[in-house]
Order: C-alpha cells, then structure tokens, then sequence
C-alpha cells in the first residue's frame, strides 16, 4: 500500500537526517530555536488542565445546556490554540532559516545549486508564513469541528486530545515539504495536490515533528524543562532535513530543472 510505504519512508527519513547532521556537522542549526519561548506551552497545559476537570452539569434548560457547551468549547479553543500555535509561531520565526537548511541539505545531496535573489528569497518567505497560517485555520476548523463532536457524544471526550494532536501531523509535514516543492517551481496548489498524493509521508514527517515537541513533562520541574528544550530546538530542524532527504529519495532532486549544478 503506498500510504504505508510513503509513511515508512518518512519516518527512515528522520534516521537518516541524525546520521546526515552528524557526518556533515550542522549542530550549529540548532541555536536559533533554543530562543524560542515556551510560554505558549505551559499556558496551553494550564488551561487543558481546566478542559479536563470541566464536565457538563445537569442544565435545567436548553440555554444552560448551550451555554455551558460554549464554555467547554472556549475552553477547547483556548488550549488548542495555545499548544498548537507554539508550533507555528516557531515555523513562522524559523521560517528564514528552515528555508536555508533545507536548500543546504539539497546542495550536500545533490550538488543542486540556486541563484540568489532576494525578491525570490522575500516571495518564499511569504509563501511559507501564507501556508504556515493556511494550515493553522484549516487545523483548527478541524478540531472546532471534532470538539463539538465529542461534546454531543461526551464518550469521545477521553479521545479528545490524541485526536486533536493527530489533525496537525498532515499540516506540519505538509508544510516541511512545501519548501521542497517551493524550488521545484510548483504553484502551492500543485504542492497541494503532491502531499496529497504522497499523505503517508506528510503524515510521518509532520508526526514525529510534533512528538518532539510533546516531550514527556510529567516528570520533575527540571527534568520537564530540558525534555521541553530538546523538543523545540530539534524538533524544527530534523523535521526539515528528513523532509529534505525523504523528497530526495521520492522524486531524485537532481532532476530539479531549476537547479543550478555545482561546478
């Protein structure tokens, strides 16, 4: 099944990118996201804390009974939003940067080079934070749309927090490939229509990006922390590098007929 051995491919691909920082030496990637904060973090924590401990009452009347299902989704939203937007407030600075990697993985691959300029780096910037975005809107009308399920059948609700992290895997790694198909001169909805095509692996690339972040935390204050720190500063830059190499292997980037060969 090619979903499976998209996905498989995927995740090999995050193996392959340890061992590609390590030979190549490119540790020094990893500084930028050490200064990214992780207070959107513990607020979302916080307040999934009050999701959990909030259970409908036993409302007299259908006004108690809506607004008390408005809370709960206020609520909902508040946390999504919060943890979620952690990550893509970290895509969105690293955006510059996650763009550079990943032209820098290629050239080490493939000896694909590119012509600078600066109108074209501006126009990739933008058309990465326009897709970082686009992705949040589209995840979190996903998980509004979930929520309201799982508040009609409250049985769901223990589901809740797995299925809302599980949304954002095809989005991050929809969005880690799009700066591939960026240089490959495809129009977004064409990048649209290969990550559809090739989901297994969005899914695998934008799954362990996002575990990474999700460190284990329900340890010691200081052990919490340094798991933390090791799922934002890695997650970002390996997310890009296996991206990098997984894209490779599908499509051999040495065909890019936008390349510029390295002499």
């Amino acid at each position: 099944m090619q979903f499976l051995k998209h996905f498989y491919r995927g995740i090999i691909s995050y193996f392959k990118a340890i061992s590609f920082i390590a030979r190549h030496q490119l540790w020094f990637y990893f500084v930028v996201p050490l200064a990214c904060s992780l207070g959107l973090f513990y607020f979302g924590y916080l307040l999934m804390g009050d999701v959990y401990s909030f259970q409908l009452g036993n409302p007299a009347t259908i006004r108690e009974l809506m607004w008390e299902m408005i809370q709960m989704i206020l609520l909902y939203t508040l946390a999504v939003v919060s943890i979620e937007l952690r990550k893509y407030i970290v895509l969105t600075v690293l955006s510059p940067v996650l763009g550079s990697i990943s032209l820098k993985t290629e050239e080490l691959l493939t000896g694909n080079q590119y012509r600078f300029s600066f109108a074209q780096y501006w126009k990739d910037i933008k058309r990465a934070i326009r897709i970082i975005f686009g992705n949040l809107v589209i995840q979190y009308a996903l998980s509004l749309v979930w929520i309201v399920i799982s508040l009609i059948f409250s049985g769901l609700q223990q589901f809740t927090p797995g299925v809302l992290i599980s949304i954002g895997f095809y989005f991050y790694g929809f969005g880690m490939i799009d700066y591939i198909n960026e240089r490959r001169r495809l129009n977004i909805d064409e990048s649209v229509d290969f990550v559809r095509k090739h989901a297994g692996f969005a899914i695998a690339i934008g799954c362990v990006f996002s575990l990474l972040f999700l460190m284990p935390f329900n340890f010691n204050p200081t052990v919490s922390t340094i798991l933390e720190i090791i799922g934002v500063t890695f997650a970002p830059i390996l997310a890009i590098i296996a991206a990098t190499i997984g894209m490779h292997d599908l499509v051999d980037l040495r065909k890019n007929k936008f390349a510029v060969k390295e002499a």
